[in-house]
């Protein structure tokens, strides 16, 4: 899934910080927060909800924008 993913048409957000204020980051800490927290919950199972959560997130920015 990871490979299709870094072919795929679907624009990707990046999770470069310019600066650390969480005003223009709060989507990248959001994402963050979740994986530690999907991470620490399932361990190495939780890499594809990580995966999942991605691409949603992906999709859902740049749907609205």
């Amino acid at each position: 899934v990871l490979s299709l993913t870094m072919v795929s048409k679907i624009p990707m957000f990046n999770l470069k910080f310019k600066t650390i204020n969480l005003k223009d980051n709060k989507i990248r800490y959001a994402f963050l927060l979740s994986s530690f927290v999907l991470l620490f919950l399932f361990h190495f199972a939780g890499i594809p909800f990580v995966i999942t959560l991605y691409v949603l997130i992906s999709v859902f920015i740049h749907k609205i924008s």
